[in-house]
């Protein structure tokens, strides 16, 4: 199945993104924060704008635009709200592929990503490992299913949780078996290249 360019253009940037959080997520933590702080700004306020009658192309880029770095500069002067941000959506990606397509798939990923968040406070150093290799785990291989042709948009899973439905019997034990195995590589490859201990901590190194 062919898809569009910016389809392919943010498939792209969603795998290279993904491997930097995969594999450098304790390093690169607050350029990741601003990564996702943009991310997040820019799909409300788009999201908002569309909602209204002048809720046109070039009205939803420019809000999203403005939202995307209101989200950033806040979750980058905020750092524990960055902290919380990333522990939850780690959460809400592990609660969506348990959830699946069952009438658990909202609630189960909310209560996760609460959860998330709560730990990455008591667990900063530990959680910023774990949650940037899983997130950018993901990112990697569904970008780079969306490239291939496949039926997935990388993105769409923090608003329809139960897109990881659309995969079933040997597709959904193999994709669960990569991302397990390419986050496990992530966790590895950040503890052992910057240093990061187990434990209590304020976050990354300054």
């Amino acid at each position: 199945m062919a898809i569009s360019v910016p389809f392919a253009v943010a498939a792209a940037i969603s795998v290279v993104v993904g491997l930097v959080m995969c594999f450098r997520g304790y390093r690169a933590f607050r350029a990741i924060l601003g990564i996702v702080g943009f991310a997040a700004g820019a799909w409300l306020a788009a999201a908002l704008v569309m909602r209204t009658a002048a809720g046109g192309g070039l009205a939803v880029f420019f809000a999203a635009l403005v939202g995307g770095l209101v989200g950033a500069a806040l979750v980058t002067a905020l750092y524990p709200v960055g902290v919380f941000l990333l522990g939850a959506m780690a959460g809400w990606l592990v609660g969506s592929l348990v959830a699946g397509g069952t009438g658990l798939a909202l609630l189960l990923p909310i209560v996760a990503a609460i959860l998330g968040g709560l730990l990455a406070f008591a667990f900063q150093r530990l959680v910023i490992v774990v949650a940037t290799a899983i997130a950018g785990s993901w990112h990697v291989i569904a970008g780079a299913l969306c490239l291939a042709g496949r039926p997935i948009d990388p993105f769409s899973v923090y608003t329809m949780p139960g897109r990881f439905a659309r995969f079933h019997g040997s597709d959904a034990t193999i994709l669960v078996v990569i991302w397990a195995l390419l986050a496990a590589a992530g966790i590895a490859a950040q503890y052992r290249t910057h240093g990061a201990r187990f434990g209590r901590g304020k976050g990354t190194e300054r």
